[in-house]
């Protein structure tokens, strides 16, 4: 007999692009989506329900829509119920009460989160109520083991990327004579340490190094970092391309043949597998979320040291390194198709969580 299609009640912020396309990429795969946020935004669902409550400090608004979010549920009846970031929409999904429970890491708040006490305290309750946490990463369910997560309860498998979508459009393959074009695709945010990377691009400058560098992404940076780009001289090397939508980004990522990102904590960054699947070569900081994807030397370049003067050193390196460009052109692409397709991955967490499903109902 064939088995009824698996009802998914997804909590999550649906504004963010991250939960969009995973949304779409469950869609595709076969599961029935009931998308439950705070954030009013169309997504491929079978039904989308805004909670309408106001914003309170801290995480009271999650504590405050719980009763109405159990009864919504209770109503959908769905097979099992997602909660997509453990901080937030996790602590909805834990005081809702329904089973089976599966709790989302996504980055920072398995890593980064902990280390203020009453959050480390949050994350272990709304953990410890989930039937199943899943780990974009190897160094997340490292995280989620610290606090409290048995193994049998960890699934470790990348949300991914729409990888069709993405290699349609490939970067020309590497030759001598080609100018550096580099792009980083990361908003532009404190964190992210784009005015270090502007320092290092200026380095390359005054060492005559011929470049262009393209930032897609937007942020409360960015007219610090404009101003910072004059005042070093740059305007004419970077353009500021601000928010660009999925449907461009392919065709714009092709037009470059290296992909730099300089943020020292990380999930899984979809950014980084975008440019892997168009085939660029990364350079990235060395921490265990790159170290998962890149091999420095044989499909990308890994940073140890994120100064300026090592950053230009870097990019020189993968400018004048033409067989690793090339080694990274024909590897990244096929990386990302075996590890990180989102419809392939899609078909595997709907696979866990139907038996889920027909092993913890409640």
């Amino acid at each position: 007999m064939r088995e009824p299609v698996l009802k998914l009640a997804l909590l999550a912020d649906a504004a963010h692009v991250n939960c969009q396309l995973w949304c779409e990429s469950l869609s595709q795969a076969g599961a029935e989506i009931h998308v439950l946020s705070f954030a009013d935004h169309a997504l491929r669902a079978k039904q989308f329900y805004q909670l309408r409550f106001p914003r309170l400090p801290g995480k009271l608004h999650y504590i405050a829509a719980a009763p109405y979010v159990r009864r919504l549920i209770g109503s959908i009846r769905p097979h099992v119920v997602v909660a997509y970031y453990v901080t937030g929409y996790g602590a909805l999904g834990a005081l809702a009460g329904y089973h089976p429970l599966v709790q989302v890491t996504s980055g920072s708040d398995i890593l980064l989160a902990p280390r203020n006490p009453l959050m480390r305290h949050l994350l272990r309750y709304n953990l410890s109520q989930a039937d199943l946490v899943t780990a974009w990463a190897p160094h997340m369910a490292q995280a989620a083991r610290r606090l409290g997560v048995t193994e049998e309860r960890i699934l470790v498998l990348p949300r991914g990327i729409p990888f069709q979508y993405f290699s349609s459009k490939r970067c020309s393959p590497p030759r001598n004579d080609a100018l550096a074009r580099i792009i980083s695709t990361r908003s532009l945010k404190v964190d992210y340490n784009v005015d270090l990377l502007l320092k290092a691009m200026h380095l390359l400058h005054e060492q005559g190094i011929t470049f262009f560098l393209t930032l897609a992404g937007d942020g409360p940076q960015r007219k610090d970092l404009v101003a910072q780009a004059q005042n070093l001289r740059l305007a004419p090397r970077v353009r500021f391309a601000g928010f660009v939508p999925n449907n461009q980004l392919p065709g714009l990522l092709a037009q470059h043949n290296l992909y730099i990102s300089l943020v020292d904590s990380d999930g899984v960054s979809a950014s980084l597998l975008e440019a892997m699947a168009v085939g660029l070569l990364p350079i990235v900081p060395d921490h265990p979320a790159n170290r998962f994807w890149i091999r420095p030397g044989e499909n990308g370049l890994l940073l140890e040291d994120l100064s300026p003067a090592a950053v230009a050193q870097a990019i020189d390196k993968a400018i004048s390194d033409l067989p690793l460009r090339r080694r990274a052109w024909q590897r990244n692409p096929e990386i990302v198709r075996n590890r990180a397709d989102s419809y392939r991955n899609s078909e595997i967490f709907i696979e866990h969580f139907r038996q889920l499903a027909n092993g913890c109902r409640k």
